[in-house]
């Protein structure tokens, strides 16, 4: 690709990342020149002033540098850049955890989902829907600090701690959390978790007994935990015939 052509291009997608004659022209010369291509997206980027389509830009520019190229250093590198300049945008992310799975690498997969951790905590109360990205974070990080080749109970006893305090139905990461503490021997702290655990279950068996006794369906339903939760809440609904005042009420 011509160095003029591209730096018009590159301006033409910074100023309006909508332009889809830009875009599809960089396309098709990208058929022939892969790697221009790569670096014209990546350029584009880097010099995007709005977070999330730049973000989106670098990601692009790593799917080529991985897929079509077959660089995933550079790949990797261009993903730590997108996800530097927008944690919450997830395609980054995600690409990124697939590289270091599909490597093994899970030292470097733990680097990475503390590194998002760090990001997002502090936007929990600015931005809701980063509870559900934290809380599937928390999930994969106690699974891996508690399985060999790292197997670090503390670490993995930190990170299902505070998935319990994410998402307080979210009935595995309190067991998790609980059963860790036993081990450790830190009865007195894991005393909580046996309250919530037990407050759970009653909830469930009280809705269960109303099934059975002829109550609505409806009210019986568990809630979902953990992630799929916290990005599906179940809407509030009004039961049947046999119990029109009742609502599902989930937390």
């Amino acid at each position: 690709m011509d160095p003029r052509e591209m730096e018009t291009l590159i301006q033409r997608l910074v100023t309006n990342p909508h332009d889809g004659e830009a875009l599809a022209y960089a396309h098709r010369a990208g058929e022939q020149d892969p790697r221009s291509y790569a670096m014209l997206l990546e350029r584009v980027g880097s010099s995007t002033a709005d977070p999330s389509y730049a973000a989106h830009w670098l990601s692009e520019a790593a799917n080529v540098w991985s897929t079509t190229i077959g660089d995933a250093h550079h790949a990797a590198r261009t993903l730590m850049i997108a996800i530097d300049k927008d944690p919450t945008q997830r395609t980054a992310a995600e690409r990124l955890a697939q590289l270091y799975r599909d490597k093994g690498d899970q030292k470097a997969l733990v680097a990475l989902l503390e590194r998002l951790v760090k990001a997002l905590t502090p936007l929990l109360f600015e931005r809701p829907e980063v509870r559900a990205q934290l809380s599937t974070l928390h999930e994969e990080l106690g699974r891996l600090w508690g399985e060999p080749p790292l197997s670090r109970p503390e670490r993995a006893l930190e990170n299902w701690r505070r998935l319990a305090d994410l998402d307080p139905h979210n009935v595995y990461a309190i067991y998790a959390a609980r059963e860790l503490l036993k081990a450790q021997q830190q009865y007195a702290e894991a005393i909580p978790y046996f309250a919530m655990e037990q407050a759970l279950t009653s909830r469930w068996s009280r809705r269960s007994s109303t099934t059975r006794s002829g109550g609505s369906p409806c009210c019986a339903t568990r809630p979902t935990s953990g992630a799929a939760r916290a990005t599906s809440p179940a809407p509030r609904r009004r039961c049947g015939a046999r119990a029109r005042s009742c609502r599902t009420t989930w937390g």
